[in-house]
């Protein structure tokens, strides 16, 4: 019988990369950091617009959930473009 493997996500290879311990601090022993709410808020509404002329979006979607079932891997993106030739481009905001 075998075992399913949890999904782990974008934020903690991140953190993993950054320090292993912080993964160990929130998946292991379950301890959140504090989330600054005025960053947040001022992130939410702010538009990829340098980039938005070069890639001349024929679509563009918003805080896009990804999931990798072959790499156990999940996250979500600020914004997806999806460009006139069929690409798409994931946009991170910071």
């Amino acid at each position: 019988m075998s075992e399913e493997v949890p999904f782990i996500t974008v934020v903690d290879v991140r953190d993993y990369a950054y320090c292993p311990r912080v993964v160990y601090f929130t998946r292991v022993l379950h301890l959140r950091e504090r989330v600054m709410e005025y960053g947040k808020e001022q992130q939410g509404e702010v538009p990829p617009a340098p980039l938005m002329p070069r890639l001349r979006p024929a679509k563009v979607m918003k805080e896009i959930e990804l999931t990798s079932y072959r790499l156990k891997l999940n996250g979500k993106v600020d914004a997806m473009v999806v460009t006139r030739h069929g690409e798409y481009v994931p946009v991170d905001v910071k």
